[in-house]
């Protein structure tokens, strides 16, 4: 088997806050400097073509009907999900990332400060179509379950509790790892696998601006690249 990251198909990135009820004042504000601002990246009017409101004009949303790319904003979510394409190949997935975490902390931020952080995630999102991996999964799910079954999902989770909170007093900082494994019958040649790493802040960090990102989505990356691909490669 490849690489893992040669069979990256997305990713999806949110961070959880408390209820900031005065957000859906400035969604209009925030539409306009993700999309036209000078210099913008990837996340910009081309990507996200198409914006909606939600009927009680609480929630925004930024999407793009042919790829369902998507970002929605409300006011305790903003979420990224996107999957890989032409325009915006896998090999841009570290821009996507570091374009999303800058956008919030620095043009959003600008707007309105979001504050009482709960949690961020990064969920990368995998369409495996190895050969022998699939070969290996199908023979497992089908044991476990039944040969003509139309989909199979298992999911399973894992807890990790952090040096910090183990030295600082008052400080419960954890770590979630969430997997996702889904094969349909359909599909007979491939099987899509999802990795979505967690951070949860205990205490709640006071703003967006305090999020140690760089460091979140080194572990995040690293656990993919180091840990799950491990994983799947015994299993294959």
């Amino acid at each position: 088997m490849e690489e893992l990251k040669q069979y990256l198909s997305g990713v999806a990135i949110g961070v959880r806050f408390r209820n900031n009820y005065s957000i859906e004042d400035y969604l209009g504000s925030i539409a306009d400097v993700l999309l036209f601002s000078k210099n913008n990246g990837l996340l910009n009017y081309v990507t996200f073509p198409y914006q909606s409101k939600s009927i009680d004009s609480t929630q925004l949303s930024l999407h793009n009907q042919s790829t369902g790319d998507n970002l929605t904003i409300n006011m305790n979510n903003i979420v990224l999900d996107l999957n890989f394409s032409e325009k915006i190949p896998k090999e841009k997935s570290s821009d996507v990332i570091d374009e999303y975490f800058k956008a919030l902390t620095q043009k959003i931020y600008k707007i309105v400060n979001i504050q009482d952080i709960q949690r961020v995630g990064l969920v990368y999102k995998y369409i495996i179509n190895d050969e022998p991996s699939v070969k290996s999964i199908k023979k497992y799910f089908s044991e476990m379950t039944f040969d003509d079954a139309s989909t199979v999902t298992l999911n399973f989770s894992k807890k990790i509790i952090l040096s910090d909170s183990k030295l600082k007093k008052d400080h419960n900082d954890y770590e979630n790892v969430i997997c996702t494994l889904s094969i349909a019958h359909d599909k007979k040649n491939e099987y899509f696998f999802q990795v979505d790493y967690q951070h949860i802040y205990d205490p709640r960090l006071d703003s967006v601006i305090d999020i140690p990102y760089k460091d979140f989505v080194d572990k995040a990356a690293y656990y993919n690249t180091d840990t799950i691909s491990k994983w799947i490669k015994k299993y294959e």
